[in-house]
């Protein structure tokens, strides 16, 4: 019996190790089954990093970044159906590119802007041409300006703004209190366009007018026989194209050079910009007028009767009881500051930054709004920059009286030379001796210190051992008032009418 179990337990044995052999061979099979499968795995997976690679690599491209927004606005289009709505898009869309691609689509920018500018245009005119002169009479603006016996209009490219220390603004409080009814356009991109102020009276005999509105209803404006003035201030197509119909009118025109607009158009502002049209504004004008010296120079070939008229200020805007301010409250510390916008397309930002590091013991303020976000890095680096951010006009005093010196840190170039900033003439006020770049006119200026960027601590330095001379200073800020500006103006046109009077008579 023991030999028989034996034996059974010995078949046993040898059927499990057969089994065992078995679940070995099964085991071996699993595992060249599971490294064929891993091989498929590392292989997949080097081509999914080759895609991932040749993806980003085409998302990396330029020709990529360029269509992306072609590609958007494509797909978004499909499903606007109004226009406005596209076209809001497409703005959006431009302003978020980097400054680089914005650039390369400048020409198409403008070229479209320029299209719908003119079809809105058109359009606004075709709504309008059968309105009778009952209906017209219905419209305040135009009652007020036909019963008024002599008027001013005066565009403008944002709304009217009391506070706000702008060319456009100030000349229409000027020509109200001189006693014209002044219409002051405020400009659109389209009727759709709502204004903040709407189409009201904004300041004593002030009327704002949207842009299309006026163009709408200019044709239906009366005879003027007493002296009235269209002000051009921008020489946009939608504006200029008045001029024949203004002149039968009575009215004599001005062109205000304020800006390089070309240069503006160049960096891809002012996209309606036309160099035919701006010329021809310049030969047909009454009087031309400009803000520097630059710009009088490149408009002499046309003609050589141009002034030069710069920016001013008014002391009821900035507190008549501030005047020299900075001799009274400064302390000890070194205060150098500037107000004003700080977008890096004028503002000498490594100027800047170049002086804070090079004399630890100036502070540097700064007052204003619009500083890109590669500044707002660098500044909290630097212990001696100070961001204040925005102040209204009537506070700046707080911060001029403690200021050793101002400074005007603009980027050498056409666009900087154009410029008369109505900064220069607010420190001036406050009594701020000033450091200025790129804009040389302003050498001229009494206690103002010109410097290219090579020579601007020597500059620095000057300005803040300046010794103020009340006499010659006084005699510049009465001559630099924006009345005592206006009145050049009307004085200089009075002279200078003779198409006018070709027109009216």
């Amino acid at each position: 019996r023991l030999n028989t179990s034996l034996a059974d337990r010995e078949g046993q044995v040898t059927s499990l190790t057969q089994t065992l052999a078995d679940r070995e061979g099964q085991v071996t099979s699993l595992t060249q089954t599971l490294a064929d499968r891993e091989g498929q795995v590392t292989s997949l997976t080097q081509t999914l990093a080759d895609r991932e690679g040749q993806i980003y690599s085409i998302i990396s491209s330029l020709s990529w970044r360029i269509t992306l927004p072609l590609r958007l606005i494509r797909r978004s289009a499909r499903s606007l159906i109004s226009k406005e709505e596209q076209y809001a898009l497409l703005k959006s869309v431009y302003w978020h590119l980097p400054v680089t691609l914005r650039h390369l689509l400048n020409g198409q920018r403008h070229t479209y802007v320029a299209k719908r500018l003119h079809h809105n245009v058109f359009q606004k005119n075709k709504e309008i041409v059968s309105l009778d002169g009952r209906a017209a009479e219905q419209v305040e603006w135009l009652a007020r300006a036909n019963h008024e016996k002599r008027i001013v209009i005066i565009p403008c490219g944002f709304e009217f703004d009391e506070l706000v220390n702008q060319r456009p603004i100030n000349a229409a409080k000027y020509f109200a209190e001189q006693g014209y009814f002044v219409l002051f356009v405020a400009w659109q991109w389209s009727p759709s366009n709502i204004l903040y102020k709407s189409c009201g009276e904004v300041w004593p005999n002030v009327y704002q007018v949207p842009l299309f509105d006026f163009i709408s209803l200019a044709e239906k404006l009366c005879h003027h026989k007493e002296l009235s003035i269209f002000v051009v201030t921008m020489p946009a197509p939608a504006l200029v194209n008045l001029i024949p119909s203004l002149r039968q009118r009575g009215l004599a025109i001005v062109y205000d050079i304020m800006d390089e607009w070309e240069a503006f158009f160049n960096v891809g502002q002012a996209p309606w910009f036309q160099k035919s049209v701006e010329d021809s504004l310049v030969l047909t004008s009454d009087y031309v007028c400009a803000v520097s010296p630059s710009l009088r120079e490149k408009f002499s070939s046309l003609r050589l009767d141009i002034s030069v008229i710069g920016n001013g200020y008014t002391p009821d805007v900035i507190g008549v009881d501030h005047k020299g301010a900075s001799r009274r409250h400064r302390g000890n510390e070194l205060v150098i500051g500037y107000f004003g916008h700080l977008t890096d397309a004028w503002f000498d930002w490594n100027l800047i930054f170049d002086l804070a590091r090079s004399r630890e013991d100036i502070t540097f303020e700064i007052i204003g709004y619009g500083e890109p976000d590669w500044v707002r890095h660098e500044v909290a680096a630097l212990t001696n920059i100070r961001m204040v951010g925005k102040v209204l006009p009537k506070d700046l005093h707080v911060y001029t009286s403690c200021w050793s010196a101002g400074i005007i840190p603009f980027v050498e170039g056409v666009l900087a030379e154009a410029v008369d900033p109505i900064k220069i003439y607010e420190y001036l006020y406050f009594g701020v001796p000033t450091i200025v770049t790129g804009i040389r006119h302003l050498e001229a200026y009494p206690m103002t210190y010109f410097a290219e960027r090579k020579n601007v601590r020597e500059a620095l330095d000057r300005a803040l051992q300046c010794k103020h001379r009340p006499e010659e200073l006084d005699v510049f800020l009465q001559q630099t008032t924006w009345h005592a500006r206006f009145d050049t103006l009307v004085s200089e046109l009075t002279k200078s009418q003779n198409m006018r009077l070709l027109y009216a008579n």
